[in-house]
């Protein structure tokens, strides 16, 4: 983003046959990865010279595909399914690879995520746990993070500091997990008993999180504090979404009253509403450049 200026509308791509629930850029911000509900991974190159063609569409899992996430070093993407699997592609001269490496598990997995060194990633399930594993050895299970009372949403790596994991769910909790120690730090449970189903880092912080509700709010929350710091009721139904941008002074929310917004952290207040979907907004991610 430049100096608040207003967003346009920059490409509509599609080629899934239903639902995108799940989004993400590799690093270098020119090629994204989205997964949908009918099973299939898609390749886009999003550079202008390339007129937005997808690069390359993917059966990838035999159910409903929850959650995405590229390797920061841009060699291979991450996706979570239904089908109680998670599957590493590789990234082979910009496409991913037909074979993948999977790794069982009990439960239905509704997130994923990279670790920022790449060699490990971090699961959500519906078993109620944070599940990590390797990513350098096929199927290598490490250990378990208990803490939920319901099933897991999202589980994210901090940017600023890569032995914390933050998860949250659907008892209206978020949880710290300490890798190194192998057990949970914090944890805030919602009031308002309001499920979680999304959080963002700040991008230089090891304890600011925001957090996305099905009460139709946004709320930061510092967790090491147990404080609630921000408090956004933007939505007129629940958020599906959070991203913060990687400067850490922008928020973007995406809803299922069909609008994405755009928040100053700085200053607290709404900058921008995004109405472009005929539909729930599932999902937002911010470029990493």
């Amino acid at each position: 983003m430049g100096d608040k200026e207003i967003p346009s509308l920059d490409a509509s791509l599609k080629g899934h046959k239903c639902d995108v629930l799940a989004v993400d850029y590799l690093p270098n911000g020119k090629q994204l990865v989205s997964a949908s509900s009918d099973g299939s991974l898609i390749f886009w190159n999003i550079e202008k010279s390339s007129k937005h063609s997808n690069c390359y569409r993917l059966s990838a899992h035999r159910d409903v595909i929850f959650g995405v996430s590229c390797a920061s070093n841009g060699s291979f993407v991450l996706s979570c399914s239904r089908d109680k699997s998670v599957r590493l592609w590789k990234v082979e001269n910009d496409r991913l690879s037909q074979n993948s490496n999977v790794y069982r598990s009990a439960a239905t997995v509704r997130y994923v995520d990279s670790s920022p060194n790449c060699e490990y990633f971090c699961s959500a399930s519906d078993d109620k746990t944070v599940k990590l594993w390797s990513s350098l050895h096929t199927n290598k299970y490490i250990c378990s993070f208990a803490g939920h009372n319901n099933w897991v949403r999202s589980c994210k790596y901090s940017t600023f500091n890569e032995n914390l994991i933050a998860s949250c769910g659907d008892d209206a909790s978020i949880c710290l997990f300490d890798i190194r120690e192998r057990r949970r730090l914090e944890k805030i449970t919602s009031k308002t008993l309001s499920h979680f189903v999304d959080l963002s880092w700040y991008p230089k912080s090891d304890t600011l999180l925001s957090v996305a509700s099905q009460d139709s709010s946004v709320r930061v929350y510092d967790i090491r504090m147990n404080k609630l710091i921000q408090y956004y009721g933007a939505h007129t139904q629940g958020v599906n979404s959070v991203s913060v941008h990687p400067l850490g002074c922008y928020l973007l929310s995406s809803s299922s009253d069909e609008t994405s917004k755009i928040f100053d952290l700085l200053e607290g207040r709404i900058l921008f509403t995004l109405r472009l979907h005929k539909g729930s907004v599932l999902t937002c991610k911010f470029s990493p450049n």
